[in-house]
This record gives structure tokens, C-alpha cells and sequence, in this order.
């Protein structure tokens, strides 16, 4: 675990990069409502995993108050659920259920991290930031 935690400290990342060997069984996977055969519809299992954020845990931050915690390791696992599942609401209501990916985030000089949001449409792909 404090491997992973490493390698991701201090980052919102897509959970799909974990997901690279799905199980091989029959059994239904269901991912927030929408049932998928593994065998049948492993990209569009994929492509809705995809389109869901992942919030890790976070280390090596300021230490709270100056003297507190500098890890959320603990505490810190409500706030991302909180966080994941207002994201994944705000991201149903503005870009839909389906059908866009997060880009990769990119750090900007002052510091702040820049996301996109690409949304296939009929009308092309939107660019969102």
C-alpha cells in the first residue's frame, strides 16, 4: 500500500489505470447502476471506468495548524468519498453519464493543475478546462 501511496501522493488520478487485468468470470459487474458482462462488454466497462475520478490519499502536505497532521491517512477517506461523489454528480449533470474522458492533468508554472474534459458529441468533440 505505501508503494501506491507514493507513487501517487498529492494527485487526482483515473482509477482505470488499476484496472488493467479485469477478471475473467460471468458474473455481472455493476458500476454505479449500469450492469456490464466482462466478457461481452469489457470496453464499454473500460470506457465507464474511464470516466470516473479517483481521489487518493494524500501525504507530505503542511502539517495542519503547524503542528498536526501532515497525512489524511486515516481521517482523510471521508472527505475523498464526499469528494468523489459530488464530483461524479457534477459530472452527470454537466457532461452526462457517458461518453467523455478526463485528459491528463497538466501542472502549470504557478503551481495549479490543469485539467480537460473531452466529450464526443454529434456535433464534434468539446474541449472543456
Amino acid at each position: 500500500m505505501e508503494a501506491v501511496l507514493a507513487k501517487y501522493e498529492n494527485q487526482i488520478n483515473v482509477f482505470s489505470e488499476f484496472l488493467e487485468d479485469l477478471p475473467d468470470t460471468n458474473e455481472p459487474v455493476w458500476i454505479l447502476g449500469e450492469c456490464y458482462n466482462v466478457k461481452t462488454e469489457k470496453s464499454e466497462l473500460l470506457s465507464d471506468v474511464h470516466s470516473k475520478l479517483w481521489f487518493t490519499y494524500r501525504k507530505k502536505f503542511s502539517p495542519i495548524g503547524g503542528t498536526g497532521p501532515s497525512s489524511d491517512t486515516g481521517w482523510g477517506c471521508m472527505l475523498r468519498c464526499g469528494q468523489m461523489i459530488l464530483a461524479q454528480a457534477l459530472v452527470c449533470q454537466h457532461l452526462g453519464r457517458g461518453g467523455w474522458e478526463l485528459g491528463r492533468a497538466s501542472l502549470l508554472e504557478s503551481g495549479t493543475v490543469q485539467t480537460q474534459w473531452h466529450k464526443c458529441s454529434s456535433t464534434g468533440l468539446l474541449f472543456l478546462s
